[in-house]
């Protein structure tokens, strides 16, 4: 686990960071999720909120403790919202609003890659990656990208 200083609701000593990584295929029925896990849960790794460019907003509405940023399927190509398909896909990365100070969101990455710099005593590079995963040829070429991508981000930030 990473220490870095920030106030606790309970103390004023370093804390231990706690990171929880969550496919939750849809956040929008996920809320009590969260309300359940707050207390515990310092940052929240998701993918699959299946929110559309312009829901993304919707990331920090989930809690009132809690803001975060994400990244949709339709980033490059927004869909008009009067004939939303379902959902699917997405990624995006949620903290505490008592770490607000301690993040730095960075605009890197596809659509399936969410990324932020965790800041303090040490730097900290957190990634949110939803790979393609269905097996099929055409998704190969789309992992290796995403690998690839992965490996630059890794770099560029060091």
């Amino acid at each position: 686990m990473e220490q870095i200083d920030h106030e606790s609701r309970e103390t004023d000593k370093k804390k231990e960071l706690n990171i929880l990584t969550f496919d939750c295929k849809n956040i929008q029925t996920c809320c009590m999720f969260f309300d359940e896990l707050f207390n515990s849960t310092d940052i929240f790794l998701i993918e699959e909120h299946w929110l559309f460019n312009f829901q993304l907003n919707l990331l920090n509405e989930l809690h009132q403790n809690i803001c975060g940023m994400g990244k949709a399927v339709n980033d490059k190509d927004p869909i008009n919202p009067t004939n939303l398909p379902r959902g699917y896909g997405g990624t995006g990365i949620l903290w505490r609003k008592d770490l607000d100070n301690f993040i730095n969101p960075l605009n890197i990455g596809n659509d399936r890659i969410c990324c932020v710099k965790l800041l303090g005593s040490s730097k900290l590079l957190l990634v949110s990656v939803y790979l393609p995963c269905k097996g099929l040829p055409s998704d190969s070429l789309e992992f290796h990208n995403c690998i690839d991508q992965l490996h630059e981000i890794v770099q560029k930030v060091q």
